[in-house]
């Protein structure tokens, strides 16, 4: 471990195999594709450029322009609910919904059952912006979708035994809907149940055919025992998804294990697990290569946790012994990151000759020895009292980023650029400076 914090080595290979800049473009995508804004791949590149210059907030992907746009949209929808929110709440039977604007319109958008034209006026009257406030005709109250709602909740069991399993539900305010998530042998038979039931006020999302889905689910590391035959896979799953089998494949080459779990198709699926699966060899191990049947990627052996805290311990001695060039370390995969400012080559046969396994290994040059960025951090927590002089205001504690070699600070500032240019001149490349105007 480093600094004291346990090294997550399945947690590593899984981010490890991630393609970050394809994750990104799809964000990206998917961001613009939801607000109806461009996204051809001139925009794509562009934002993906300056996401990894630091020059663009990571989820927010808008030109100034457009963050001109997106900042007035939610100012007036703010102001409209602030203006509005009495009267609805006045007159809460006969409110349908409340819903805002697709994209960077700024549409606050009320919809009632009564009489429409007289709602439009009294809300026109309070907030006189007919451009931000759109009243709509609708069928059944707010009230009344919740109420159904939850009624469908309460009779779940009811639903099963005519062959519809409930999974989910909720209010579509703009549809003027009960959404229903079901399972069910088919999404005919389940609207016809629903809507017999609940009448048309049902909109229904059929999920399939059962509640449990089998997948095929990636691996990360593996371990085998002293026979070689029982070979252990490790993995990093969701905590909704159960276990189902691990099949084996296996030739003079080289071992396939597929993992297939199950998932439930309502269940929470952001909480992670870690679990394990063993199969069984036909004969030991030996020198063969063991594949991930779902990425088809050749894993690695894992290596075990007392290996890491015994490499860590050699490396804290080694670097104390040439702290003139030592440049920091951190924990990422494959596991021990260690920096030098120079003879990088020859530090890394030294500790390779150090360390009880090679593969938890890398060496990187750096420009900065971890001596002077930490002399760095000193001179800027004393120099808080004049950097505020300057319009400068450090937040909290400047922290040291082994992995960019820098000292990292977080300041309030009126003025981005005049801040950014004091803080250059005078503490150089090794701070860098995250602003926050006032």
């Amino acid at each position: 471990m480093e600094g004291g914090r346990p090294f997550d080595d399945i947690y590593a290979v899984e981010q490890a195999d991630r393609d970050l800049d394809a994750e990104t473009r799809e964000d990206i995508r998917r961001f613009r594709s939801d607000l109806g804004l461009p996204v051809d791949d001139a925009h794509v590149e562009h934002f993906l450029a300056e996401y990894k210059a630091e020059r663009q907030e990571e989820g927010m992907w808008l030109t100034e322009e457009e963050w001109e746009r997106y900042e007035r949209q939610d100012e007036l929808q703010t102001e409209a609910q602030e203006r509005l929110s009495g009267y609805l709440a006045e007159h809460a039977d006969s409110v349908a919904g409340v819903w805002l604007g697709a994209g960077l319109d700024p549409e606050y958008n009320v919809a009632f059952t009564g009489d429409i034209d007289a709602h439009r006026r009294e809300l026109l009257s309070l907030y006189p912006r007919p451009d931000v406030v759109r009243v709509h005709q609708a069928r059944y109250t707010h009230a009344e979708l919740e109420a159904i709602s939850d009624r469908i909740a309460d009779e779940s069991d009811e639903l099963a035994a005519l062959g519809v399993q409930w999974m989910a539900s909720g209010v579509g305010a703009e549809a003027n809907r009960v959404e229903v998530e079901v399972v069910a042998a088919d999404a005919e038979s389940a609207r016809r149940i629903l809507e017999g039931r609940y009448g048309p006020v049902i909109a229904v999302e059929w999920l399939g055919t059962e509640a449990w889905g089998l997948e095929k689910v990636p691996w990360q590391l593996w371990a085998v025992d002293r026979t070689g035959r029982n070979l252990t896979v490790h993995y990093s799953t969701l905590r909704a998804y159960e276990f189902e089998r691990a099949d084996l494949t296996e030739d003079e080459h080289e071992v396939i294990v597929d993992v297939f779990e199950r998932a439930f198709q309502g269940g929470h699926r952001l909480i992670g697990a870690t679990r394990e699966a063993t199969v069984e060899l036909e004969r030991p191990l030996g020198d063969r290569r063991v594949i991930d049947g779902t990425t088809g990627r050749v894993r690695e052996r894992r290596i075990p946790t007392e290996v890491y805290e015994r490499s860590w311990e050699l490396i804290h001695a080694y670097a104390a012994q040439h702290r003139d060039e030592y440049g920091g370390s951190w924990t990422e995969y494959p596991g021990c990151h260690v920096a030098f400012t120079s003879n990088v080559e020859a530090h890394r046969e030294a500790l390779l000759d150090l360390l009880p396994e090679p593969r938890a290994l890398a060496v990187h040059e750096v420009e900065r020895t971890e001596a002077e960025l930490l002399a760095l951090k000193e001179r800027v927590e004393r120099d808080r009292r004049m950097l505020r002089a300057h319009g400068i205001h450090v937040i909290d504690e400047a922290y040291l980023y082994s992995d960019d070699n820098a000292i990292f600070v977080e300041v309030d500032v009126k003025d981005e650029d005049a801040a950014r240019r004091f803080l250059a001149d005078r503490y150089g490349p090794g701070l860098k400076v995250s602003c926050h105007l006032t």
